[in-house]
């Protein structure tokens, strides 16, 4: 079985959906919840975390989920259109029906705002493994889920020559992220919502890797890197925050947060899509 502590004694809500794999993994050890700041603290607490096999990852992906960028087409496209004198390039003027400008992508990690639980999951956990609380807390489907597929993740270990654990973290955290990042329509100034769009979606996915890449220090820093290296294009633009800053996130104790407050940040997270879809 997972570790996942003593009746699941855990600071988070962890269920094994129906992966074997979960086995692998160890969410009991000290520095997963540490490495935390009370912001991705409070999420880690609101948000279950649904642990499922590549089957159950991919009857969970949205279909716009499983393409992304080639890095290799964007840089050969920006490249082309590197002219001092000329405004930056827009990255929605790429022309996105050429097939070569795309990869299949491969989720470890997914964050749901408004989970619809389907059958077809449940079907597709490995009944030695899931687990009846687990079906049950997600055909609840009560606010925001977090799914990770820990086939994936221990595989991306092994690919990478790094513990799983690490690659664990990392993909938490990263999916923790799209949770500090969400904004609902009720408090939008618009109805827009900017992640279909490929600015958008650059932006919240470099953002949630620069929000997971901030959790770790000293020699893990570097492993990170090399994980993130790794991703399609929309994930590379992380470093970016550092020299145009993701908006400082509330430092208040979790729980703390009124709604007022809530809702203002989200506000002006949307501006922030706004405003950097040049960076």
């Amino acid at each position: 079985m997972a570790k996942l502590g003593a009746s699941h004694s855990l600071p988070a809500r962890i269920y094994n959906l129906g992966s074997k794999a979960a086995a692998d993994l160890d969410f009991t050890r000290e520095a997963l919840w540490l490495r935390m700041n009370a912001p991705m603290g409070r999420k880690a607490v609101q948000i279950p975390v649904f642990l499922v096999n590549e089957d159950q990852m991919d009857e969970l992906s949205p279909p716009k989920r499983k393409r992304a960028l080639d890095p290799r087409y964007v840089k050969e496209w920006l490249n082309r259109r590197r002219d001092p004198d000329e405004p930056p390039p827009d990255i929605n003027q790429l022309d996105f029906n050429r097939w070569e400008a795309f990869v299949q992508v491969v989720a470890l990690g997914l964050y749901v705002r408004r989970p619809r639980p389907e059958q077809a999951v449940v079907d597709k956990g490995d009944p030695s493994v899931q687990e009846p609380e687990a079906v049950q807390a997600y055909q609840a489907a009560e606010g925001p889920h977090i799914y990770l597929c820990c086939e994936r993740i221990v595989r991306r270990g092994e690919q990478e020559g790094i513990p799983p654990n690490l690659v664990l973290d990392k993909v938490y955290y990263h999916e923790l992220g799209h949770a500090l990042l969400d904004v609902p329509k009720s408090v939008w100034d618009t109805g827009d919502d900017p992640y279909p769009t490929p600015w958008g979606r650059t932006i919240e996915e470099s953002a949630a890797n620069y929000i997971a890449y901030q959790r770790f220090e000293d020699k893990e820093v570097l492993l990170v890197q090399r994980l993130i290296a790794s991703q399609p294009a929309e994930y590379l633009g992380y470093m970016a925050f550092t020299q145009a800053p993701l908006m400082a996130l509330p430092a208040a104790r979790p729980g703390s947060w009124s709604r007022e407050e809530e809702q203002h940040y989200r506000r002006e997270t949307y501006h922030f899509y706004q405003e950097w879809s040049a960076e």
